[in-house]
């Protein structure tokens, strides 16, 4: 009778989570996003075409976690705190709050560039995830952006002329690579830091 009343309660809330679920990643697909924000002015002809003014993106994109963080968290929430996540309908709710979130995240890398943003609200999809693959996802997610988000703190640091501090994030930046074709290129940043870093 339990396990019966429970999975009736997460049957309704999937009811009215699922409705404000579709709308929340009709929000962020890819053609919604460039019909509300323009592409980046282009300073050279090698920067990314796809990538689109972050000055218009990161609102537009808060405003849409805004929305998951007043809507589908609390479901969430509730969820967890009445013992309910054991259920199979419980369990696709909470994982579908956490791709939500992934949604979002993926949106600030692919067409802002702003892993660090992606960081963020990737750790914040895996307080929620309790299926197996999207765990998993998710994990890989975050060593994905972890590698590309201390990349670019060593390129910055770099183009400021802070060699030690750049040599410093791209030696951290080991432990996240995802491939050889990665560790190679961290073991030639290398190099050509510590250059630097004996110059200086």
């Amino acid at each position: 009778n339990e396990e019966r009343a429970l999975t009736e309660v997460a049957l309704a809330l999937q009811t009215k989570f699922g409705k404000t679920l579709q709308e929340i990643q009709s929000s962020v697909s890819e053609s919604v996003i460039r019909m509300h924000v323009p592409r980046a002015a282009q300073p050279n002809t090698d920067a990314l075409e796809t990538a689109l003014d972050p000055q218009m993106l990161t609102p537009y994109l808060a405003t849409i976690e805004e929305s998951v963080n007043k809507t589908l968290v609390p479901i969430g929430k509730t969820i967890i705190e009445a013992g309910l996540d054991h259920t199979d309908s419980a369990r696709e709710i909470l994982d579908g709050l956490a791709y939500a979130y992934r949604s979002i995240s993926l949106a600030f890398n692919n067409y802002g560039g702003m892993p660090r943003a992606s960081l963020r609200l990737t750790a914040a999809a895996r307080e929620f995830a309790r299926g197996t693959q999207c765990q998993e996802r998710l994990d890989e997610d975050y060593q994905a952006l972890q590698f590309l988000s201390l990349q670019k703190d060593a390129l910055e640091l770099a183009a400021a002329s802070r060699y030690r501090e750049s040599l410093a994030k791209v030696e951290e930046a080991r432990q996240f690579a995802g491939s050889d074709e990665e560790r190679r290129t961290l073991d030639e940043w290398v190099e050509i830091a510590k250059k630097r870093v004996a110059l200086e």
